[in-house]
């Protein structure tokens, strides 16, 4: 009795902030989910992290329990630049500390992986599996439906050394449930579950693309696989990683977009000297980084050479770079890598 007592005295306090669907601190969360879970509804930030709860709570993180420069997700993106990526400047009034007064900011990037999106502003969250509305469906699915179509997308997102259509070892066309539609998991709900480590879906990690520029939440035009930031011939994807693949798919190579590195496609060459990798760090081959591994999609020529000339031809990268004066053959560290007819190369 003595608890309830409280109980009531508490949630009397609370509701006489007003409507318990109110949400007078703007974080997202109404003040009965505050009450329920514990947390003020005059304070939008309950542990200080620069994150908004009901942000926090949207996305299975502890809002008790400041971790702004966790990475869940594994992108390279910390939690704090997740939510105030691309975010408007000014979208907050600091003269009000404890609200916020336009609301979440919603159009950031996706701080975690297979995260339940069913239910997640409300105080029960059901679990993957559980009976309950999700979609067409009656069970909570938790699996992926990234931005996009990914029987469409180009890469064998499942693994099993088929591509799109092309895939018939269940599950089938990559694991995608309906081809005709963004619906990859077939609930009914189109792009509701992007991947955390690739916001937009395009293969290419939030944190490698916010480092050199380009938008991780757009898959379009240069900010895309298929964009050439810095129109050098060689396409994003393939900057992040080319160009020797060790993934064959039907006899082409091609690109497994999966952050466990026991699955995911890797790069097999040896040097770059832009990272100081590889045999003594390749430092007498400077002039063939442009076409190794790990390239910067914002420089046409990442080493400096003053050389480039690079080739894609179905997501398979061959690059030679030819010296001005000798027109030589260039060398790696496995020999021959070829030659290119060009003429003078510029900058």
């Amino acid at each position: 009795m003595l608890f309830s007592s409280f109980a009531a005295m508490d949630f009397g306090v609370y509701g006489a902030l007003g409507s318990s669907s109110a949400d007078p601190d703007g974080d997202g969360l109404s003040t009965q989910v505050e009450y329920l879970i514990g947390s003020s509804p005059n304070n939008w930030d309950e542990d200080a992290d620069g994150l908004p709860d009901g942000w926090e709570w949207f996305y299975g993180l502890d809002l008790f329990s400041a971790n702004p420069l966790g990475d869940p997700d594994s992108d390279s993106l910390n939690n704090l630049a997740e939510y105030n990526y691309n975010i408007p400047v000014g979208w907050d009034d600091t003269a009000t500390p404890n609200i916020l007064d336009q609301g979440v900011w919603w159009n950031g990037t996706t701080p975690v992986n297979n995260w339940n999106e069913e239910g997640v502003n409300g105080y029960s969250r059901p679990l993957c599996g559980d009976a309950g509305s999700d979609g067409l469906g009656s069970i909570i699915l938790c699996d992926e439906d990234p931005i996009g179509n990914i029987c469409t997308d180009g890469f064998d997102n499942d693994g099993d050394g088929l591509v799109d259509s092309a895939d018939n070892i269940p599950p089938i066309n990559d694991g995608d449930m309906d081809c005709a539609t963004n619906d990859d998991d077939g609930d009914g709900l189109m792009d509701e579950d992007p991947n955390g480590w690739d916001s937009d879906g395009d293969g290419m990690p939030d944190g490698w693309e916010h480092t050199y520029g380009i938008d991780a939440t757009s898959a379009a035009g240069n900010d895309g696989a298929l964009g050439d930031f810095d129109s050098d011939g060689l396409v994003n994807l393939a900057e992040y990683v080319n160009p020797s693949w060790d993934t064959d798919c039907d006899g082409t190579p091609c690109w497994q977009p999966n952050i466990d590195p026991t699955a995911a496609t890797k790069t097999t060459t040896p040097c770059n000297p832009n990272l100081n990798l590889g045999p003594g760090g390749c430092n007498s081959l400077t002039a063939e980084v442009d076409g190794l591994t790990q390239t910067n999609p914002a420089l046409a020529d990442t080493d400096g050479s003053r050389l480039h000339a690079e080739v894609v031809h179905q997501l398979d990268v061959v690059v030679v770079e030819l010296a001005l004066a000798a027109r030589h053959v260039v060398r790696g560290c496995g020999g021959i890598v070829g030659l290119v007819p060009y003429g003078p190369l510029s900058e």
